[in-house]
């Protein structure tokens, strides 16, 4: 409702915006900020990122989906630290138990492939403030997962696809790959 109020599901409002100077780095800024605030709103983040392809091409667009994910991932990450537990168990409510157990058990691999589940990303980024994740560790397993996901998408608005079906399995694909490459190279060492 919001987005159609502001005009955002018109093409020429977009198009206008990027003919404007400094067109290119508002939409940006529109694409990360979309992002976000997804962690708190249910913002469709798979169409804003194909979006952000279409209108900014894929390396721009992709550069936007990465910083907004991550954005929201460390936004998320961080509130969990700050609020503690208690906000957590009254936010997700009487399920809190299995889904700590959960995290607990597929935590590096929860962070990795959650990155183009909707929804999951959010919860799983504040599992891992939680759960006391160093940040390094944590910025580095939701790159693993972030970066594939986010050109992919871009590249799938870049090049007009007409179905996300593709790109939703190679978002999931690659991640899956580098991190059990990942785990194979730890078990050899």
């Amino acid at each position: 409702m919001l987005a159609e109020q502001a005009g955002l599901e018109d093409a020429e409002t977009w198009r206008s915006w990027l003919d404007a100077p400094g067109g290119q780095l508002g939409v940006g800024a529109v694409v990360v900020g979309a992002l976000v605030v997804d962690l708190v709103l249910p913002v469709p983040s798979s169409i804003v990122m194909t979006l952000s392809g279409g209108l900014l091409g894929l390396v721009p667009g992709a550069l936007a989906n990465i910083v907004g994910s991550m954005g929201a991932s460390w936004l998320g990450f961080g509130l969990a630290r700050l609020l503690g537990r208690g906000a957590f168990v009254r936010w997700v409510g009487a399920d809190h138990e299995a889904v700590e157990r959960w995290f607990s058990r597929y935590g590096p691999w929860a962070l990795v492939l959650s990155r183009a589940v909707p929804m999951l990303t959010e919860v799983v980024s504040c599992l891992a403030g939680l759960h006391r994740m160093s940040w390094i560790r944590f910025t580095w397993l939701s790159l693993a997962g972030t970066v594939p996901v986010s050109i992919v998408y871009a590249w799938a608005g870049a090049s007009g696809a007409t179905s996300l079906w593709i790109p939703v399995v190679v978002a999931f694909a690659l991640p899956a790959a580098g991190y059990g490459v990942a785990v194979w190279v730890r078990s050899r060492s």
